[in-house]
């Protein structure tokens, strides 16, 4: 079970070069929002964000949203944007690189799983290279949860698609997607990472949360922190080394970091 983190001093060991802070968008960085065009950071936060990515070796935010919506929400230039669970990425010039193409079945069978439940309240989502069912204002969102995975378990069990559940939606992704875990690897593998911090809040945040502690195996040493808010699986927090509580705290913990440790890990003269 994850501990509080009472004094921010506790992620010292994992701040060592090169060092990458890894960030989840909806429900970290943000309060949750039922969608992601709804999301907005705060200031305070952004500023934040500025100073360590002029500090740290790699900031990335890691978001089941698209690229462009994540970057546009954040709006601060030298952060790394890794979109639709790392099929997008947006580098540090503003480039887009689609990593994976659409699989235009995914969205016909979210649809056809839909009209099988006759809950017009249910919403469909193109999402990137797959779809999201969102069962937030269905008339019996539990249940509809579970008839949805009834329904699309078999395929996935077949090696169709892989299902991925979010904050009250399922996703439907392609099967050669990285998800958060993989494009995080890469990052980890492009950037020689010795030392990394991830929060996240999600079950998809769980594979990323592995790539980094999987670093204390290889002489570095990666924290995960769970973010706990109201919608917080059991499962984060049981897997997180560390938890804090909701945005505000993740709020101080990057004020903390951008004031106190920044100055200590300021990247070389020349470095980009």
């Amino acid at each position: 079970m994850a501990i509080p983190v009472l004094d921010p001093s506790l992620l010292l060991p994992a701040l060592i070069r090169p060092t990458a802070l890894f960030v989840n968008l909806n429900g970290v960085l943000a309060p949750i929002a039922a969608h992601p065009e709804q999301v907005s950071v705060a200031e305070p936060v952004r500023a934040s964000l500025r100073t360590l990515a002029r500090s740290l070796d790699l900031v990335a935010v890691v978001s089941g949203a698209p690229a462009l919506l994540a970057r546009a929400v954040v709006g601060v230039e030298g952060v790394l944007y890794l979109g639709n669970h790392g099929s997008e990425r947006i580098d540090r010039t503003g480039q887009l690189t689609q990593r994976v193409r659409p699989d235009e079945r995914l969205l016909t069978l979210a649809q056809e799983a839909v009209r099988r439940l006759g809950d017009r309240a249910l919403i469909v989502e193109a999402k990137g290279a797959g779809a999201a069912i969102h069962w937030r204002s269905a008339k019996h969102p539990r249940q509809a949860r579970k008839q949805l995975l009834a329904f699309l378990q078999p395929g996935e069990q077949a090696h169709q698609f892989r299902l991925v559940e979010g904050r009250c939606l399922i996703e439907l992704r392609p099967l050669d997607e990285p998800g958060k875990g993989g494009a995080v690897a890469a990052l980890l593998a492009e950037y020689g990472v010795r030392g990394a911090l991830y929060l996240g809040d999600d079950r998809s945040d769980l594979p990323a949360f592995a790539e980094v502690q999987r670093l204390r195996q290889r002489g570095g040493f990666g924290i995960a922190i769970a973010v706990a808010n109201e919608e917080t699986p059991a499962a984060v927090t049981a897997t997180a080394d560390f938890v804090v509580a909701g945005v505000p705290q993740v709020a101080a913990l990057l004020d903390w970091l951008a004031n106190r440790v920044g100055n200590l890990l300021a990247r070389p003269a020349g470095r980009r």
